[in-house]
This record gives structure tokens, C-alpha cells and sequence, in this order.
């Protein structure tokens, strides 16, 4: 583990973690991001008082989501507590909340940059899969159709979009009919994401009763959990496969500064950032001082920590 070091009040720790194939003890991915990536706090800041740290995702995107009354309000970028020359103003017309993203020395909101927001769908010829929802009631995706609202992707931050269909499982193989699939953006075909410009192929296995559909639409990838292969925790007590895009990571240990739920795995609002398919990022402010760390896998009902013994940290 490398120990980053930050020269302001307080420490900003942005820890990665690859998934993928995953050898305990010695192999434990969980390292201090490089310093070029997290040397620096970003915050937008309001003119009414409302603040928010920026996430870092990939591409050196920074996003979050901000609340807003309505009115019009002066966003303004912080960086390690200064303020930059950078602000912007926006107006909401209702109480709202918005994304705010900085990128290439840009600030951008998903109100006056909507053109950079879209609405995504999982399109293609679906046939041979029997749709469920949460409820188990049936429901059908139209063949081809980008403005199927069954077929809608969830836009999670970061210029990525997530999506799991459940369906009835496969008693065998369904091949995804006229050559695979696509994801659409904005309802229409005027902007899509598939294989180099043809669909993406996919043979869905028997057995299977979900698919998760994974986007990075700054970066032109569609990733799912048919092709990406799950991860594999090689555990002393005995391996460990996990699905790809349905396993959460969390951060537990005496770096969540609360005595009462530093060891809760079951304890939500410590989760990774999952931004591809095989690396999650936990962000935070700290003050300095020494802290443990683990990082634990759940998926539905069990839970996995990850890493021997505790790890150390030094701010």
C-alpha cells in the first residue's frame, strides 16, 4: 500500500480498486490513487450556501449532484478550500437538483449543458428473453425501439449509465437475435454506442436470470455482465465468484470515524464508485491522522471482507 500525503488542512484519499482476479493475502489492490489524480479537493460552492465535494471518476471527470431552490444561483469551483476564477451561474425554475461536472478546465451543469445528459436504452431483438420486474410481474422490451421506457438505463454520475433486467432463467443459450445489441441515447438513433459502429454481439448462458448493461458514454464503452466475467476472490477459506456489476464495495474500519459502525458491513453511504468494469473508487476528506481499512464485497445476502489482515493508513 502507497501512502499519499496532502498538503492541506485536511487529507483527500481517493483509494482504487481493481476487480477482476483476486489473490489474498498478497495481491491486495487497494491503493492510494497516483497524485496527479487526487492531490486536488474540488468543490462547488453557491452563493446561497450550498456545497458539494466533486467525485473523481475516469477521464479526469469530476461530478456530483447539487441541490438547488429555485432561482438563479452562481456556482462557483473551489479547489483545496481557494476559490478558482471558474464559476458560472444557472437557474432552476423549480426546487431541483442538478448535475454539476468540471472536465478540461471547464465547468458544466446539466441545465445549461444538457446537450452532455442524455437519456440511454438497452435496444435490440430481445426475443427468447421473459422479462420480470422487481415484483415479478412481466413486462416486454419493443424490438429496436430507443424510446422504450422498459428499456431506460439509470444515469449514475460521471457520464456513466447502469441498468440490471431481470428476466425468467434460461433453461438454454438465447444468441441475441439480428446481431447483438446496442445502447441508444435520447430516444432516438441519432447517437448510439455499439461495436465499433456494429451491435454487440451476445450469447446470454443457460441458467442466467439478469443482465447487466454498464455504460461509459464519455468513453464509448458498453461493457455487461454476459461478456465481463465475474470476479474471483481467492479467500483462505475458500474462493469466492462474484457478479461483475451487481457486487458493492464498501470501506469499513476505523476510516469511517465513527465508532459505532466502523466494522458494520451492513452500514450503507461507504460504497466505491464503480467506473468500468473492472475499477471502483472510494473518495473522502480526512483528518490527518492514522486510520484501518478493509474493503468488503456484498452481494445480496452475503458478505466478504478483502485484504488479511487490517490495512493501514497514514495521513
Amino acid at each position: 500500500m502507497r501512502k499519499k500525503h496532502v498538503r492541506i488542512g485536511a487529507g483527500i484519499l481517493a483509494l482504487t480498486l481493481a476487480s477482476g482476479i483476486i489473490p489474498i493475502p498478497e495481491a491486495v489492490v487497494v491503493q492510494a490513487g497516483d497524485s496527479e489524480a487526487v492531490e486536488d479537493l474540488l468543490q462547488i460552492k453557491t452563493d446561497t450556501g450550498e456545497s458539494v465535494d466533486l467525485k473523481l471518476y475516469g477521464n479526469g471527470l469530476y461530478e456530483n449532484k447539487l441541490t438547488l431552490g429555485a432561482g438563479t444561483h452562481t456556482l462557483s469551483l473551489y479547489r483545496n478550500g481557494k476559490e478558482e476564477v471558474l464559476s458560472e451561474k444557472v437557474t432552476v425554475t423549480d426546487d431541483s437538483e442538478i448535475y454539476v461536472r468540471y472536465q478540461d478546465g471547464e465547468l458544466m451543469n446539466s441545465v445549461d449543458d444538457a446537450e452532455r445528459y442524455h437519456t440511454a436504452a438497452l435496444t435490440g431483438n430481445f426475443w427468447g428473453l421473459e422479462f420480470v420486474d422487481e415484483e415479478g410481474n412481466d413486462y416486454s422490451i419493443s424490438s429496436w425501439n430507443p424510446a422504450d421506457a422498459n428499456a431506460e438505463l439509470d444515469y449514475v454520475g460521471g457520464g456513466i449509465y447502469k441498468e440490471t433486467f431481470n428476466f425468467k432463467e434460461l433453461a438454454e443459450d438465447v444468441v441475441i437475435q439480428d446481431g447483438g445489441y446496442k445502447v441508444a441515447f435520447d430516444d432516438g438513433w441519432d447517437y448510439s454506442i455499439g461495436n465499433n459502429g456494429g451491435n454487440i454481439e451476445l450469447t446470454v448462458p443457460a441458467g442466467t436470470d439478469e443482465l447487466t448493461v454498464f455504460v461509459d458514454e464519455i468513453s464509448g464503452y458498453v461493457y455487461d455482465s454476459v461478456r465481463t466475467g465475474p470476479m474471483d476472490i481467492y479467500q483462505n477459506s475458500g474462493n469466492i465468484t462474484s457478479p461483475a456489476f451487481r457486487t458493492t464495495v464498501s470501506l469499513i474500519g476505523s476510516v469511517r470515524q465513527d465508532e459505532a459502525i466502523n466494522w458494520d458491513a451492513a452500514k450503507t453511504g461507504y460504497e466505491f464508485t464503480q467506473i468500468s468494469d473492472t475499477l471502483y473508487l472510494y473518495q473522502d476528506t480526512f483528518n490527518k491522522g492514522n486510520y484501518e481499512y478493509k474493503a468488503v464485497f456484498t452481494y445480496k445476502n452475503w458478505y466478504e471482507s478483502f485484504g488479511g489482515g487490517n490495512k493501514g493508513l497514514n495521513i
